[in-house]
C-alpha cells in the first residue's frame, strides 16, 4: 500500500511539473504574439496609410488630366501630350472616355509600382469601380461611376473620382483592407450678382473639396469639406459675354479683369472683376442673373466649370397670313381662309454660333429687346433644343437636332453663307472667325390659332454625354443592274427623290 501511495505522489508530482511547464511556455508565446503585434500595428498602420494616401493622389492626377483636356487642352499641352500614346490628343480633348481609359492605364502602373515598392511586406492591391451618390453635393441626381465623372456647365458644377481600394499584406498576416477613396472639386456660381457698378461686378461663389463617403446607404454618399485655398494655391477665371457697337450680344467671351478676390469663409469667396456686366432675367423662372462662366482649379490640377445659366429661351413668330386678299375677273375684292389644320407648316431653323437666326438662307429679324447670352463653352455634342407643340411652356419636347459648320464665301462680289459639313460634335459651340457652327432644327405651326412658338437650347451638364441622335425614316437607295447604276434614290415617307448625276445619267421616268 505504501508503493503505491508512494508513486501517487510521484504521478501527481510529474503532471504538476509538467502543467507548470505548459503555463510557462504560454505565457512566453503570448509575450511573444503581444510583442509581435505591438511591433507589427505600426508597420501596418505606415503601409496601408502610405498605400491609401497615394491611390488618392494618383486619382487626383488623373481627374486632374482629364478635366484640364476637357477645359483646354491646347493650355495644358505641357502635360496632355505627355498621355499622346494613350488617345489623348486635340481630336479627343472632350472625349472624357478616352481619358478614363488613360486613368486606369496610369492607376494600374500605379498599382505594379507599388506593389513592387511594398514587395517585403507581401503587398496586394486592388481597386474596385462602384457608384457614389453626388445628389447632396450637387443638389440634382448625379453619380460617380466608371471611375470618374464631370458634371459643368451649370451653376452648380463639379469633377469626380471614386474607387474602393483593397490591400492585404500577407508577410504580416493582415488581410480584407478596404477603404472608400473619393477626390473631387465642386463649384457654386451665385446666378445673380451681389453689386455692379459702373465699372465693375462682384459675385460670390462657394468651392468644396473631396469629402468624408458615408457608407450607411446604398449607394454611398459624400459631402464636400469647406476648400479655403483658392487663393493661395489654386486659381480662377471669370468670363464675360462681348457685345458689340449696337449693345448686342456677338456669342464670344472675353476674359474679365479680376480686381479682388477676398475669403470670406466656409469655402465662399467674393470676386470683384471688370467690367460691369448687364443683369438678365430669367423668362422661364423670372429670376435675374448676370451671364458668366467661372471656372476654377485647385493645386492638384482639377479643374471645373460652371455658368450662371443652362439654357437659352426665344419665341417664333409665325407670320404667313391665314387670309389670301385677291380680286376676280370682275374686279371685286375676295377672301380665301386657310384651313386650320397647317400641320404641313414646318419651318427648318439654324442658330448660329454668333447668335443668328437663319430660315432658307436668310437671316430672321430679331426683336432689339431679346437678350440672348451666348452659349458658355460647351462641346456641340452636349446641346439640345426643347419646342413648344401649341405655343406654351407646358408642351415642351425634344426635338431632333443636327449640328452643321458653315463658313461665308465671296460669290459674284456677293458675302455667301454655305455649310461645309457636320460639325465636329467636340468642338465648342463658339463665335469663330472663318467657321460657325449651326444648331439645325425645326419648329411645327399644326394648326392658325398657334402664332408663337418658344425654343429652348439647353446642355447636358454631363461630360461623357453623346451627340443627339434621333430614328429616322429616310432610306438611301443605291442599286446597280448589269454594271449601270440604276437606283440612286431617298425616300422619305412624304416624298421620293431620284438623284441624276454622272454615275446614273438617266433618270427611270
Amino acid at each position: 500500500m505504501r508503493g503505491r501511495a508512494r508513486r501517487g505522489q510521484i504521478v501527481v508530482a510529474t503532471v504538476l511539473v509538467v502543467g507548470i511547464v505548459i503555463m510557462a511556455l504560454l505565457v512566453n508565446v503570448y509575450q511573444m504574439h503581444s510583442l509581435f503585434l505591438r511591433t507589427r500595428s505600426p508597420v501596418v498602420r505606415e503601409v496601408v496609410a502610405a498605400a491609401t494616401a497615394d491611390f488618392k493622389r494618383a486619382l487626383a492626377a488623373t481627374l486632374a488630366l482629364a478635366t484640364r483636356a476637357y477645359f483646354n487642352y491646347t493650355e495644358f499641352s505641357d502635360l496632355t501630350e505627355r498621355f499622346a500614346s494613350y488617345g489623348m490628343s486635340m481630336h479627343n480633348r472632350h472625349n472624357f472616355t478616352v481619358a478614363r481609359r488613360a486613368a486606369l492605364t496610369f492607376l494600374e502602373y500605379w498599382r505594379r509600382s507599388i506593389v513592387e515598392a511594398y514587395g517585403a511586406y507581401g503587398l496586394q492591391v486592388s481597386y474596385e469601380l462602384l457608384q457614389l451618390d453626388l445628389s447632396r453635393e450637387l443638389g440634382r441626381q448625379r453619380a460617380v461611376y466608371n471611375l470618374m465623372k464631370g458634371y459643368w456647365y451649370l451653376p452648380i458644377s463639379g469633377s469626380y473620382a471614386y474607387a474602393k481600394l483593397k490591400l492585404n499584406l500577407t508577410a504580416l498576416g493582415f488581410y480584407n483592407w478596404e477603404s472608400d477613396v473619393f477626390v473631387g472639386l465642386t463649384l457654386v456660381v451665385n446666378r445673380a450678382p451681389v453689386s455692379v457698378t459702373s465699372t465693375n461686378t462682384t459675385i460670390q461663389i462657394s468651392v468644396r473639396f473631396d469629402g468624408d463617403v458615408d457608407t450607411g446607404t446604398y449607394p454611398p454618399t459624400v459631402r464636400g469639406h469647406p476648400y479655403g485655398n483658392l487663393i493661395a494655391r489654386g486659381w480662377v477665371r471669370v468670363y464675360y459675354p462681348e457685345k458689340d457697337s449696337a449693345g448686342r450680344y456677338t456669342g464670344a467671351w472675353k476674359l474679365a479683369r479680376i480686381r479682388d478676390v477676398s475669403y470670406l469663409g466656409m469655402g465662399n469667396y467674393s470676386i470683384t472683376f471688370e467690367p460691369a456686366v448687364e443683369i438678365l432675367t430669367d423668362p422661364v423662372t423670372g429670376q435675374q442673373y448676370a451671364p458668366l462662366m467661372v471656372v476654377i482649379s485647385d493645386e492638384r490640377g482639377i479643374v471645373v466649370e460652371a455658368s450662371t445659366y443652362n439654357y437659352l429661351v426665344f419665341a417664333i413668330e409665325r407670320r404667313t397670313p391665314d387670309t389670301l386678299i385677291y380680286y376676280d375677273s370682275a374686279g371685286n375684292r375676295q377672301t380665301l381662309s386657310r384651313p386650320s389644320d397647317i400641320s404641313n407648316e414646318v419651318y427648318t431653323l439654324e442658330m448660329s454660333a454668333n447668335l443668328s437666326l437663319y430660315w432658307l438662307g436668310q437671316k430672321l429679324a430679331v426683336d432689339p429687346q431679346l437678350k440672348l447670352p451666348p452659349f458658355p463653352y460647351v462641346p456641340i455634342k452636349q446641346v439640345r433644343v426643347n419646342v413648344t407643340l401649341d405655343g406654351t411652356l407646358s408642351t415642351l419636347a425634344e426635338r431632333p437636332i443636327q449640328y452643321e459648320n458653315w463658313t461665308t464665301v465671296p460669290w459674284r462680289g456677293v458675302q455667301v453663307d454655305i455649310p461645309v459639313g457636320l460639325a465636329d460634335p467636340q468642338m465648342d459651340l463658339v463665335k469663330g472667325d472663318k467657321y460657325n457652327a449651326r444648331l439645325v432644327f425645326q419648329v411645327k405651326f399644326p394648326t392658325t390659332s398657334i402664332k408663337r412658338q418658344y425654343v429652348v437650347l439647353w446642355w447636358y451638364d454631363d461630360l461623357d454625354a453623346e451627340p443627339a441622335a434621333y430614328p429616322t425614316q429616310i432610306q438611301y437607295i443605291y442599286r446597280k443592274e448589269g454594271g449601270q447604276v440604276t437606283w440612286k434614290d431617298v425616300r422619305h415617307p412624304l416624298y421620293d427623290v431620284e438623284f441624276v448625276d454622272l454615275e446614273h445619267q438617266q433618270s427611270r421616268g
